[in-house]
């Protein structure tokens, strides 16, 4: 039985930020994703998926999902330690 290799890649930018990911299974790229500041872009073959992350002064507070071209919101909420 021949085993499964995953692989992430990361590209990390001028201030050590993450910019990038590839994810790969047996070499055959699954999916890219970009990262800048609050938003994310994730490409594969002829689809991407998008997330906007909302914030106020208290903190995270929404999170807008686009799935080609179908977009949603989602609402952050707190548990009762205060954390998102």
């Amino acid at each position: 039985m021949q085993g499964v290799n995953k692989q992430f890649n990361f590209t990390y930018g001028n201030n050590n930020q993450r910019v990038k990911m590839d994810y790969s299974i047996n070499g055959a790229n699954q999916y890219t994703r970009y990262y800048q500041g609050n938003y994310e872009r994730q490409e594969s073959a002829g689809s991407y998926k998008e997330w906007s992350y909302i914030s106020t002064p208290s903190g995270p507070s929404a999170v807008y999902y686009n799935n080609n071209g179908t977009g949603q919101l989602f609402y952050i909420t707190t548990d009762h330690l205060d954390s998102p």
